[in-house]
């Protein structure tokens, strides 16, 4: 590194945004360098979204890649978006980028979750993965053990699905009710249900699937459905 971890001087006056950043002297980054999940539950053959009929492509990096390491230090979701808000140069979970959908991975900093999505900021989104949380839960929590990569591969399908918010019938903050099982497993739980003892151990299982849940007489529900009624384009 050229200096030591620094405020942005743009943001003295709000330390929650201040990014403490450094100019790294390398030309490329290392894995040590960012926090990164694997995209293969978004976008590749394991992903519940195509049968939604939602397609993922992942933008490219911008011309100077990953931003090493931002200290955020906050869940505020206010300070969080306008962080997101600063860094996303397509303008993506904004209604000035339709069919944009913005995930940020991030260090867990204190942050105990594994992922957030914001619900607080009026025409406005973006899904944050804890990496940091998640590596650390598997080497000395619940998870101990655990494969870190599938976790947040899952918590990165779990999180973008909320933002479709298609669990809208269940007063569970857009969870399906604990223990709801996937809609081909009884044994697996649904991506989006809301956490227990089963939902927590399955977390690194690599498994992304919805439910199909009868929720009155001849009343059917499911993520798969109600992501394929939302309205086109996607906007926050």
């Amino acid at each position: 590194m050229l200096h030591a971890f620094g405020p942005d001087p743009s943001q003295l006056t709000n330390p929650r945004l201040a990014d403490w950043f450094a100019n790294l002297s390398g030309s490329t980054l290392s894995s040590a360098d960012y926090f990164d999940a694997p995209s293969d539950l978004v976008t590749g053959s394991g992903s519940p979204f195509p049968a939604a009929f939602a397609e993922y492509i992942v933008l490219p990096d911008g011309p100077f890649g990953f931003i090493p390491l931002p200290r955020v230090g906050t869940n505020d979701q206010s300070a969080l978006q306008a962080f997101a808000d600063k860094w996303s140069l397509t303008g993506a979970g904004t209604t000035t980028a339709p069919n944009h959908q913005l995930l940020a991975i991030a260090d867990n900093d204190g942050i105990p979750e594994a992922g957030l999505t914001l619900t607080q900021v009026p025409g406005e989104i973006s899904s944050w993965v804890w990496r940091g949380a998640i590596d650390d839960n598997v080497k000395n929590g619940s998870n101990a053990g655990g494969n870190a990569d599938l976790w947040a591969a899952k918590t990165s399908a779990h999180e973008l699905a909320h933002e479709w918010k298609p669990n809208w019938p269940f007063n569970h903050l857009d969870h399906c009710p604990a223990g709801t099982p996937t809609y081909d497993d009884p044994a697996l739980v649904c991506l989006l249900a809301d956490l227990d003892t089963t939902a927590q151990v399955q977390r690194t299982n690599g498994v992304a699937r919805f439910h199909m849940l009868q929720i009155g007489p001849g009343v059917w529900h499911s993520e798969y459905l109600e992501i394929r009624k939302y309205t086109d384009p996607f906007v926050p």
